[in-house]
């Protein structure tokens, strides 16, 4: 009875890992499909910016010198919190599967303040699929910050923001991370990892 009792646990507990591992997989299917949309959403938005900028004969253009790029290692984060994923390809040390994060994850308090990094214009600020609801500032000079999983956004498209000003309030990321923001910079279109572009004074690093 004992032998047949250990047994049936073992069943249930590889059934319950084989569960978790769909859901993961699946999960990750999902993220990917996702970011590729928004990948397409985000180059058509910048297209339409730039080509607004374009039109415009005398508009002020941020340079290295003295826009977003002069301010790398030194522009405060969106919110205090840990940091739970990374900017990179990171590897399930369970399923052994890989997936390239364009941002990094930072674990908040439900409800916590969301606040730009640099001054800029909204130029989305809705639901997005895979994403919640996500709010895309213009920095200038083809910077651009992404702030997803918000619970509430504060501003619309077209708000021009001030660097520190609430945009939204922290939000859940799912089942696997819980409350936090999901967070990315974009240069030209192409993400880059904003743990270089970021003061990580109010950041803290719970693994890599």
């Amino acid at each position: 009875d004992r032998i047949k009792k250990e047994r049936k646990r073992q069943l249930a507990l590889l059934n319950d890992i084989k569960v978790k591992e769909n859901l993961y997989l699946a999960a990750i299917q999902d993220l990917k499909n996702a970011s590729r949309e928004l990948q397409s959403t985000i180059e058509r938005l910048r297209k339409e910016t730039e080509d607004a900028r374009r039109r415009q004969i005398s508009r002020f253009r941020p340079t290295k010198v003295t826009g977003f790029a002069s301010l790398k290692g030194k522009l405060p984060p969106p919110v205090k919190g840990e940091i739970v994923t990374f900017y990179g390809k990171e590897k399930h040390p369970r399923f052994n599967t890989f997936i390239f994060h364009k941002g990094i994850r930072i674990r908040a308090p439900y409800g916590s303040e969301i606040r730009s990094i640099y001054h800029g214009k909204v130029i989305y600020s809705d639901w997005f699929k895979g994403y919640g609801n996500i709010i895309i500032i213009d920095h200038g000079d083809s910077y651009y910050s992404l702030s997803c999983h918000a619970s509430r956004l504060f501003k619309k498209v077209g708000d021009r923001i001030k660097q520190g000003e609430v945009i939204g309030l922290v939000g859940d990321t799912g089942p696997f991370y819980g409350s936090g923001l999901y967070f990315e910079i974009r240069h030209g279109g192409k993400s880059v990892n904003p743990l270089n572009w970021l003061a990580q004074s109010e950041l803290v690093r719970v693994r890599r």
